[in-house]
């Protein structure tokens, strides 16, 4: 398997994901399967909390371009800036390679935005939250590690276990149970 880092933004965590994915399914190892999969198509479910991250809504003026989005409510503001991100990890890996001066945007859907403005007196057609790339790069070496974790674990000479193996990764885990033929 080729060398992927995180440190390397020409570098992409899709090769290694698509290699567990069919060592994983080789294996029998069929969470690591359904897990590599929502990171190289996306989430359809609630994402793993590493992929959570924290940023500031901003709004666009068309005359004074993208502007921070005030509310009195500033609890309310910062679950606003909150986003459990479901896109794939390809998606996510060109938002680091695309953010100016280290940022980057994820933009809400048209009902976010709607209550946003209804929360702040504002009337945007679009708000973004910007999110630090630094906070994606982090979410990216959380990825990378799970991988490379799982891809040991598979490769390894003596083989999987067998019964339960449990593996914990940054503030998640998957249980592997071989299936019974």
């Amino acid at each position: 398997m080729e060398n992927t880092t995180t440190d390397n933004s020409a570098a992409s965590l899709v090769p290694l994901l698509r290699y567990l994915k069919a060592a994983a399914h080789d294996v029998g190892f069929m969470d690591v399967v359904d897990w590599a999969c929502s990171e190289l198509d996306g989430y359809r479910t609630e994402p793993p909390p590493y992929r959570r991250v924290i940023g500031t809504p901003f709004g666009f003026n068309p005359l004074n371009g993208w502007i921070p989005v005030f509310m009195e409510d500033r609890i309310r503001l910062r679950q606003f800036g909150v986003h459990h991100l479901r896109q794939p990890i390809s998606a996510i890996e060109a938002a680091v390679c695309a953010g100016e001066s280290g940022k980057a945007q994820v933009h809400f859907s048209a009902n976010d935005i709607e209550e946003i403005n209804a929360a702040a007196g504002t009337h945007y057609s679009q708000i973004a939250t910007t999110i630090d790339s630094r906070a994606l790069k982090s979410l990216l070496r959380s990825v990378e590690s799970l991988a490379r974790r799982w891809e040991h674990q598979a490769a390894s000479p003596v083989g999987l276990p067998r019964g339960v193996i449990p593996f914990k990764g940054e503030h998640h885990s998957i249980t592997y149970r071989p299936s019974q033929h």
